[in-house]
């Protein structure tokens, strides 16, 4: 069998439900559903262990109402810096996204972004000597 849900973020549930019909199954499985599980986005931070990794501080939560109150105090007391990037989570590639790089714009910005869950991003800035490499997040 093969799995072709490759978003935790995004597709949790149907990852899920794949594990339990592939538990009703004996054939072998390419990209177990498991696995797939444990590669969201705030699921990387363990790979910073390794040698030579740097990683962004990333987070995934859900806000309360007290929150937006105060969102850039609540975003410093996880640690967090400005300027960063905020997501929700499940796209990875686009819209929706907000660059947060000043703190008073912070709470109009995340007020547009759609859903219940947020994932904020430490930026990294990857740009080399020569300045051609973009930054990751």
């Amino acid at each position: 069998m093969f799995n072709a849900i490759g978003d935790p973020d995004l597709d949790a549930p149907a990852l899920a439900a794949a594990q339990s019909v592939l538990a009703l199954s004996g054939a072998p499985v390419i990209n177990v559903p498991s696995a797939v599980l444990a590669t969201g986005r705030a699921d990387h931070a363990r790979l910073s262990e390794l040698p030579g990794v740097v990683l962004p501080l990333t987070v995934s939560f859900t806000p309360g109402a007290t929150f937006f109150a105060d969102a850039a105090g609540s975003l410093v007391r996880h640690g967090f810096r400005f300027p960063l990037l905020v997501r929700t989570p499940g796209f990875h590639t686009g819209p929706p996204f907000s660059a947060g790089r000043e703190p008073e714009a912070l709470a109009s910005a995340l007020a547009e972004l759609p859903g219940q869950e947020l994932t904020v991003i430490e930026f990294l800035d990857a740009r080399g000597a020569d300045e051609r490499c973009a930054s990751i997040a």
